[in-house]
């Protein structure tokens, strides 16, 4: 018997604390979020050392999660909003992109010191380990089982293209605040869970969706005779009718400094290109696209719409409904590259695929095979600079 086994016998009640502590779940979240982020972090490195004429612009970290949008969230947290065009780019401008992100990038560049791009790499990676343990409570609380939120935050943590929670751009933070939304309204804490989707709406338009989310699932609850009886719970309402106030209040800044409220709308149409048209038009267009990538994003978000079917439950149908909104929004009018990115987002999906994979070991390691496996390679091209992403 070796010392530490001596040691553990003679203290039993010492003993059941450290094993206590290995198997909570916040070391669960720990061991989720230091795996995923080393493992990314690894195969950036090996990707600039061993391709050949490929090299870092500065330190691996943060230079490795500095990409394509992530400069435009630099500009504004360095500069503040501006209607000045970028050079190449006519008609785009950095009312393209929402506030909060750059907002606490900048203050938390204030309070440390940290340059900013290292400040937005270490922000998109807090909200992100706070984002997991917030996942696994609103995964119990969804489900009625603690593993099933375990194994959402585990397929989070290696979902492909998920180095973007890595990187300056909004992904972790919106996580972070619908998981908390969510979270708050299944608890009743209807104040913080307004509060935590008018923020959300600052992060990214979709946030305003979180309202068809909660107003479906009191219809769920309560029946449509109860859920037109406002007045009996006014208090379950609030985070619905908070929802849309950030984004309200982004419009209300963009008229005072632009003229045109929807500034946002404006720039993305005319300096990116992003015109609306119906969902299945921009489906056929990308897979009858000469360009294979194209057809392999647009795939990639018709398999994240296969498996929110997952969640067609009698117990969970909002959650497939928020699901449903969020692909007809992303599928209007967001490039090609793009879809894999957004839809990877849509956190209901997670539960509902963890419901069929916590008690199938085989198919879970099959699944997690596959993710890191696609997963490494979307890193590496990331690491090259390609455009995968926009």
């Amino acid at each position: 018997m070796s010392a530490a086994d001596t040691a553990a016998a003679a203290n039993p009640t010492g003993r059941a604390f450290l094993l206590r502590l290995v198997r909570s779940d916040a070391a669960i979240v720990a061991g989720l979020f230091l795996g995923s982020r080393g493992l990314l972090l690894l195969i950036g490195y090996l990707t600039l050392a061993l391709v050949p004429g490929a090299h870092a612009a500065g330190p691996l970290l943060p230079n490795l999660f500095v990409h394509w949008d992530s400069d435009w969230y630099l500009q504004i947290a360095a500069q503040g909003y501006t209607r000045a065009e970028a050079p190449g780019q006519p008609g785009a401008t950095s009312f393209a992109f929402y506030p909060l992100l750059p907002l606490l990038m900048r203050a938390l560049h204030q309070i440390t010191g940290l340059p900013l791009p290292l400040s937005g790499v270490l922000l998109s990676n807090i909200a992100l380990c706070i984002a997991l343990m917030v996942v696994v409570e609103l995964g119990a609380a969804v489900t009625g089982d603690r593993r099933n939120g375990l194994m959402s935050a585990a397929l989070l943590s290696f979902v492909p293209e998920g180095f973007v929670f890595s990187a300056i751009y909004t992904e972790s933070l919106f996580l972070l605040l619908t998981a908390g939304s969510m979270l708050a309204f299944a608890r009743q804490r209807y104040v913080a869970s307004a509060l935590l989707a008018a923020l959300n709406s600052t992060v990214r338009t979709n946030g305003v969706l979180v309202a068809a989310y909660y107003l479906l699932d009191i219809l769920r609850r309560r029946g449509l005779k109860g859920a037109l009886r406002v007045w009996e719970r006014p208090e379950e309402y609030l985070p619905a009718i908070a929802a849309p106030l950030g984004l309200v209040l982004f419009w209300w800044f963009a008229f005072l400094v632009t003229g045109d409220a929807f500034a946002q709308k404006s720039t993305v149409l005319h300096g990116w290109g992003w015109a609306p048209a119906l969902p299945w038009t921009n489906v056929l267009t990308y897979l009858a696209s000469g360009a294979l990538t194209d057809r392999f994003w647009v795939v990639s978000a018709l398999i994240s719409l296969a498996l929110s079917f997952t969640l067609l439950r009698r117990e969970y149908w909002p959650l497939f409904a928020y699901c449903l909104l969020n692909f007809a929004l992303y599928l209007t009018g967001a490039t090609a590259n793009s879809l894999l990115r957004y839809s990877i987002t849509i956190l209901p999906i997670y539960f509902g695929v963890s419901l069929h994979l916590v008690r199938r070991p085989l198919l879970a390691g099959i699944a997690f095979g596959a993710m890191a496996l696609l997963g490494g390679f979307l890193m590496a091209a990331w690491a090259l600079g390609l455009n995968i992403t926009t």
